[in-house]
């Protein structure tokens, strides 16, 4: 299995609910589990607005998806028009 671990810093605080709604619509169909969520405590919350974590049966899907138009498009027009940081990982599951 393997995941690729997103986590954003909004311009606004706010603005997390929106950025987590046009996230599950851009991109909710182009992975086998798409999770989003929002931080858990207080200093997680002075770091980041929200995470994502985008989980691929296997390493080919989740070069797909890194690579698919949709996302490049999810990251043009929506994730970084809305974020001051936005920090990426990918991991394979031990």
């Amino acid at each position: 299995m393997f995941e690729r671990h997103i986590l954003f810093k909004c311009h606004r605080t706010d603005a997390a609910a929106e950025l987590a709604r046009h996230t599950r619509s851009a991109l909710g169909h182009h992975t086998a589990v798409l999770w989003l969520g929002a931080p858990a405590d207080e200093a997680s919350t002075r770091s980041w607005d929200l995470a994502l974590r985008a989980t691929f049966a296997t390493e080919a899907a989740l070069g797909a998806w890194l690579t698919s138009a949709a996302v490049a498009q999810w990251q043009a027009e929506v994730a970084e028009p809305a974020c001051v940081v936005i920090k990426a990982w990918s991991f394979n599951a031990c």
